[in-house]
């Protein structure tokens, strides 16, 4: 099974993701709606992907990354960013990041990453 946690307040931007993404029968969505519950679930089971929207509490998507890889480093991850590719490059260098989504991610990005996550 492919378990796969969105930490987003806005659910409704990811609908046509998580449409695409549970396609699949072997994936499973889950959902966080702030970091501390994020953090909980980082903590308690490691996810096979967690894609993590651009802000959070008062967090970016990077802060929030970088917090849970102190919790645990098995989980891969996706952010929601609008930096352009090289600044979230130089802004995610070390992370071990998995890929970058648009802001508003959709039916190729969840392509994409079930691409990524099978591969791994």
């Amino acid at each position: 099974m492919i378990e796969i946690v969105i930490v987003t307040t806005a659910t409704a931007k990811f609908e046509a993701l998580e449409k695409q993404l549970e396609s699949n029968p072997k994936v499973h969505i889950g959902w966080a709606k702030t970091c501390d519950a994020a953090i909980k679930i980082a903590s308690a089971e490691t996810p096979s992907l967690m894609i993590i929207d651009a802000q959070l509490d008062d967090k970016s998507s990077l802060d929030l990354a970088r917090e849970v890889i102190v919790v645990n480093a098995g989980i891969h991850m996706a952010l929601v960013s609008s930096l352009s590719a090289d600044e979230f490059h130089n802004a995610s260098e070390g992370l071990g990041i998995l890929a970058q989504l648009p802001p508003n991610p959709g039916i190729s990005e969840a392509a994409l990453l079930l691409s990524l996550i099978e591969t791994i």
